[in-house]
């Protein structure tokens, strides 16, 4: 534990089905000394040089699961794991100075839920919820895929 300098990341990996996708993001977390990965839309995977802790459907055909990816020398830093919803969990790391409260997020689309617009509100809701329930004497990070659109919203009025 002697240094606790490392780095965090975010990225949406859109499954791990595909064959050497694994392969694919263990070479990109090594070429930018990643330790710690808050990954989104995790469905699968299989990895020996990384400890994965994951919300979210247990199954190969998943949807929506979070988690985070963590190198082996920055698996002692862990403190606690809780996975909230299979769109939300929150991993606490020991720190030099402070403790540290990350939590990954997968927002759902507006697109998806057409029929109940409320959805997305009510999960935004959640994570403001999760992030004032969390301890004050540390630092708070919040990571995911927020969903966001870039360009011109269309409009019928």
């Amino acid at each position: 534990m002697k240094n606790k300098k490392f780095n965090i990341a975010t990225w949406n990996v859109r499954s791990m089905l595909q064959a050497g996708k694994m392969e694919e993001i263990a070479n990109e977390l090594k070429k930018y000394n990643i330790q710690i990965t808050a990954l989104q839309e995790v469905r699968w995977i299989k990895t020996k040089n990384y400890t994965l802790l994951c919300s979210g459907l247990k199954t190969s055909k998943g949807q929506h699961g979070t988690g985070f990816l963590i190198t082996g020398c920055a698996t002692q830093w862990i403190l606690g794991f809780q996975p909230i919803t299979e769109r939300m969990c929150k991993l606490r790391i020991k720190g030099k100075f402070y403790n540290m409260t990350i939590i990954s997020v997968y927002i759902p689309t507006e697109d998806e839920n057409k029929r109940n617009a409320e959805d997305v509100e009510r999960f935004c809701n959640k994570v403001s919820d999760v992030c004032d329930k969390t301890l004050r004497n540390g630092a708070l990070i919040l990571l995911g895929d927020f969903n966001a659109k870039i360009g011109k919203e269309h409009s019928n009025k």
